[in-house]
């Protein structure tokens, strides 16, 4: 049985194409993941979407590329994070057609296409889909709170846009502005206030308690030109994601992250309160995991061997 699958990227948007992608999913009528930076090119409930696969990801996606037999990858860069960090366990049984030009060229040249018996291949894929589902989180209230012109900014690193990103549930119409590449942590707050004046829309941006303090003086942006920004920040006793690394890969030590360490965080809705704006703040345990997500192992000699995608609990 044939089981191709697209993997859709940033690049289709780049090229022009995002309007017409979704016509071409369902013209050919193969399964789309999506990636990160490409998560509103196709909207949750379509019947055709299943998932953004990657080290942190949900299982029913990543059981999807590692198991499909022809992989066409569409203006997505591949980067380590996305693959596994391993080439060669990444869709180990597949022929891979990977767009290096234009996506508008690979679009082109499978508008007519379809592999036969994919049907079976569908139905595999829901199969998988019900039986590894995510867990509820704060994550399924903002997207339910989120209406379908309105544009969503999630931070450009931490547990707040891993988490939003691996969960997220997209509209149709939605915009998911995601920009990792373009500034270390605390980038998601100026980039919602670009967001907000380019687009006219309203933004709903989520941030770490931590990477509001790097851009902390953007609330007084906000607050003067009365920018219509939904403010979330996420409240897990700043930088988790570096003490989550501590804990897995250092033996426990957490250096500079834990309460003797001196490090402390402001009260946000004093923060608030000065600037005069609204913040919702989420609070969850400092000590939590994102789960699924891809475990690698730290062997004696100090190397760290990458575990498999379809491995993600």
């Amino acid at each position: 049985m044939n089981k191709p699958v697209f993997l859709a990227g940033n690049g289709i948007r780049l090229a022009g194409m995002a309007d017409k992608f979704v016509e071409f999913a369902e013209r050919v009528g193969y399964p789309v993941l999506t990636t990160w930076k490409g998560a509103d090119l196709i909207w949750d409930s379509h019947p055709l979407y299943f998932g953004r696969p990657g080290c942190i990801a949900s299982k029913y996606a990543n059981l999807i590329i590692q198991n499909c037999t022809h992989l066409i990858s569409i203006g997505a860069r591949l980067d380590l994070p996305q693959i596994g960090y391993s080439m060669e366990n990444f869709a180990p049984h597949a022929k891979k057609i990977i767009d290096k030009s234009d996506a508008k060229d690979t679009m082109n040249r499978y508008w007519d296409k379809t592999f036969h018996e994919c049907g079976d291949w569908i139905e595999q894929c829901r199969v998988w889909k019900e039986q590894y589902p995510l867990l509820d989180s704060w994550v399924d209230e903002i997207s339910l709170a989120m209406g379908s012109d309105d544009v969503l900014v999630p931070g450009s690193s931490g547990m707040a846009c891993e988490m939003l990103l691996q969960r997220f549930k997209v509209k149709k119409g939605q915009r998911v502005i995601f920009s990792p590449g373009l500034g270390a942590m605390g980038f998601g707050l100026p980039q919602a206030i670009g967001v907000a004046l380019a687009s006219k829309r309203r933004v709903f941006c989520v941030i770490g308690d931590g990477c509001l303090q790097v851009n902390v003086h953007c609330l007084e942006v906000i607050k003067r030109e009365s920018l219509p920004i939904v403010i979330f920040v996420l409240n897990n006793g700043g930088y988790a994601s570096i003490r989550n690394t501590q804990r897995r890969h250092c033996e426990g030590r957490l250096l500079g992250c834990d309460d003797s360490s001196g490090m402390t965080l402001p009260d946000i809705q004093k923060i608030a309160w000065a600037y005069g704006v609204r913040i919702t703040e989420i609070v969850i345990d400092p000590d939590t995991e994102i789960h699924p997500r891809m475990q690698s192992k730290r062997m004696p000699d100090g190397t760290i061997v990458p575990g498999r995608l379809e491995d993600v609990e």
